[in-house]
């Protein structure tokens, strides 16, 4: 997996780091790994692999298995020691865009046995949705590719596995468009319309289909499909989102039902808020999350942990959002949510004391969460992508188990952070703006 491959149409090449980097446990101190360089020839289009020659097995497209809170009392396994990422083929750009007005988000989706990155770039020649693939195992190369049939000027993609395949959607030309395709990417129904006018869509598995949110003229929108993508009930208004506003959507507890969260904007303080989707996806009443009306920017939302320690309560899920401290100092806070989507311990910031922290993501991971946020080190320098986990009990004592760099970022200025963790690996996968080109990022960490 240490060759790279030569694609030669546009040439260039793939961005890659050069030097591994171990995660520090704890608290303690790892220096960050140095910027990125060229090295390698990059992809002109086509399903490509990154940093390999072989193309490996086929995608396993296979539901993902979350656990979840009713997965009953199990070992977590050894404590975390600490988690690396081998920089020369798993911490790399796998997209470039010239769009420099606009940064998207970059969605993130898991299987039970690979992870998939979408994102938007025109690094082809016009901007189509790119999907980056592979086993979470490291066992086949990382595969990138045009998304078939995402139309021309297509972005703002989101990804989640259904069983046998993934569900795709995006905006383009002013619609949100939802689409179905096998474990390989391939489509295999029609592309469906679910709103003539919205952007930022979002996806989330419900049942034995899906539900999409989506922000239109001030509002957050949401609707429940089918397998094939196809919308199973009318769209529902689920409430006001300031311009700009963020919103997350994931699991909630063990019944199989969502959470739709949704919180201020940069300049547009607001309390973080939530609406509980049921299993058949019919949404709930408005409900109040944060504890503060501190909320600005970047917010995401986790369900259940796959595993819990024999003897223990089994958590519902939890939320992590960005805030302004007094309007000025920012950082990054955690809630842990109950069943009802109340913060059960109120809320708690996981970034170091005294450094800044921006771009929150969140996701389940063995018996707790992983979080990952921007931050910049009070000894000044480049801001960095910082990785933190909190096991079981950390969750609700307000403790991060480890935290440490696993990216320096060149740029203030930068998508949020879309996280998947499966077994003992994270995947994140973030933009940054430079200073003439977007570049999409990758990195996954393996932990022990």
């Amino acid at each position: 997996m240490h060759a790279t491959r030569s694609f030669g149409a546009l040439g260039g090449a793939w961005l890659l780091v050069s030097a591994s980097l171990a995660l520090a446990a704890c608290d303690g101190t790892t220096p960050p790994p140095p910027p990125p360089r060229d090295a390698g020839a990059r992809d002109a289009g086509g399903d490509a692999a990154v940093g390999a020659e072989d193309a490996g097995d086929p995608d396993d497209g296979g539901a993902h298995d979350a656990g979840g809170a009713d997965a009953g009392a199990r070992d977590a396994g050894p404590p975390l020691a600490g988690c690396t990422v081998d920089a020369e083929t798993e911490l790399m750009v796998v997209g470039r865009d010239t769009d420099l007005a606009r940064i998207d988000a970059v969605a993130a989706g898991a299987s039970a046995t690979r992870w998939a990155v979408a994102f938007s770039d025109d690094l082809e020649g016009a901007r189509r949705v790119i999907v980056v693939r592979a086993p979470f195992d490291g066992s086949a190369p990382i595969l990138r590719a045009v998304l078939d049939g995402s139309p021309e000027g297509a972005r703002s993609p989101s990804v989640v596995a259904l069983e046998g395949g993934w569900l795709l959607a995006w905006e383009a030309g002013g619609e949100v468009v939802v689409r179905r395709y096998d474990a390989a990417f391939a489509p295999t129904a029609p592309a469906h319309t679910l709103a003539g006018g919205g952007s930022a869509p979002r996806l989330a598995a419900l049942g034995a289909g899906a539900y999409a949110a989506w922000r239109a003229d001030g509002r957050l929108y949401g609707r429940a499909l089918s397998s094939t993508g196809t919308p199973s009930a009318p769209a529902v208004d689920l409430g006001a989102l300031a311009a700009g506003g963020a919103f997350g959507l994931g699991p909630l507890g063990a019944d199989g039902g969502l959470l739709v969260v949704f919180g201020g904007a940069e300049g547009a303080a607001a309390r973080v808020r939530a609406r509980r989707i049921s299993a058949v996806g019919v949404a709930g009443p408005e409900l109040a999350v944060g504890t503060t009306d501190e909320s600005q920017g970047s917010l995401s939302s986790a369900g259940p942990p796959p595993t819990r320690p024999d003897g223990t309560a089994a958590l519902a899920g939890g939320v992590a959002f960005d805030v302004r401290v007094g309007g000025v100092f920012r950082e990054v806070r955690f809630a842990l949510l109950d069943a009802e989507a109340r913060p059960a311990f109120g809320e708690f910031a996981v970034n170091p004391s005294g450094e800044e922290a921006w771009g929150a993501a969140l996701t389940p991971f063995r018996d707790g969460f992983a979080v990952a946020h921007r931050t910049r080190p009070r000894v000044g320098g480049l801001s960095q992508i910082q990785l933190g986990v909190m096991g079981r009990e950390s969750c609700e004592l307000g403790r991060v188990d480890l935290r440490a760099p696993l990216a320096v970022s060149g740029a203030e200025a930068g998508s949020p952070i879309a996280m998947v963790a499966q077994g003992d690996a994270v995947v994140l996968a973030w933009s940054e703006r430079l200073v003439d080109v977007v570049e999409h990022r990758v990195a996954v960490g393996r932990c022990r």
